[in-house]
């Protein structure tokens, strides 16, 4: 079985990147028109609502997703975030879910969700640990538990872009048809960019390396954009690929994923 390489989406990231950033291009134009009927609608206000400093920034979203490797599929997807950041303290969490059938016969579902603090121990630099949990029919995967103390620095940290880097050691533990740990060097970035009041794009990667084994590691890279309808609504677009060296028996070791959703910010 010929595997497929990590990340071999440079067209469908830039397609996806350049349309949304269309659409999102749109609609702030379109909020900010001129109303020429008297008795038409007033545009929506696409103004980001204003939070208090070291406040929690809480979404919701709920969509479909596309999944093509293993298995093509197409499931209804719900998703939950929380961050804060108070004074030096960063707080994120995640929690994310898929579920649906494979030609009317197979239940498919997928599950993830991360937790990290990190404390800025200066402007740049900052320490911490996370902790995930993933579980993926697609890919075989009954289970995969990952903690990770680690150090980090922000190349770029400015109001409208940011850019970091993190790395340390991370112990895995997880059942692909057999239950296996191993003790995992981890590398990882977060960018952000927002491009206007209407559109900001987003990524991540992060590298798991089998310290004992070094043929096995896990990528998993994301990347999107999200573009504001409302003050409190958004549509958020992404691709992310998840790449295992050394996947479940008969399975192979690349999936990608296309979601689309809706994201309510509370």
């Amino acid at each position: 079985m010929i595997k497929k390489k990590p990340f071999l989406l440079p067209l469908a990231c830039a397609s996806l990147l350049i349309s949304n950033t269309l659409l999102a291009q749109d609609l702030g134009s379109m909020s900010g028109a001129k109303v020429k009927r008297a008795d038409a609608a007033p545009p929506p206000d696409c103004t980001p609502k204003v939070k208090e400093p070291g406040a929690w920034d809480l979404s919701a979203a709920v969509g479909f997703n596309l999944a093509s490797g293993n298995i093509n599929s197409n499931l209804l997807t719900a998703g939950f975030a929380a961050a804060r950041e108070k004074d030096e303290d960063l707080y994120n969490f995640t929690l994310n879910g898929a579920q649906g059938e494979q030609e009317g016969e197979t239940t498919q579902k997928f599950i993830r969700s991360t937790a990290s603090y990190n404390k800025l121990l200066s402007d740049r630099f900052y320490a911490g640990a996370g902790a995930s949990f993933i579980s993926d029919d697609i890919a075989g995967v009954d289970y995969r538990g990952v903690l990770n103390p680690g150090i980090g620095y922000f190349v770029v940290k400015e109001e409208d872009v940011s850019l970091s880097f993190e790395a340390g050691p991370a112990y895995v533990w997880q059942k692909l048809g057999v239950k296996t740990d191993f003790l995992a060097a981890r590398a990882a970035n977060e960018f952000k960019w927002k491009l206007s009041e209407t559109a900001k794009v987003f990524q991540t990667a992060e590298y798991l390396l089998n310290t004992d084994q070094t043929e096995e590691y896990i990528v998993i890279g994301t990347v999107g954009i999200e573009a504001t309808l409302t003050s409190a609504l958004a549509l958020v677009t992404s691709v992310q690929d998840r790449y295992n060296s050394v996947p479940a028996p008969g399975r192979e070791s690349n999936d990608v994923i296309v979601t689309s959703a809706l994201k309510v910010s509370f």
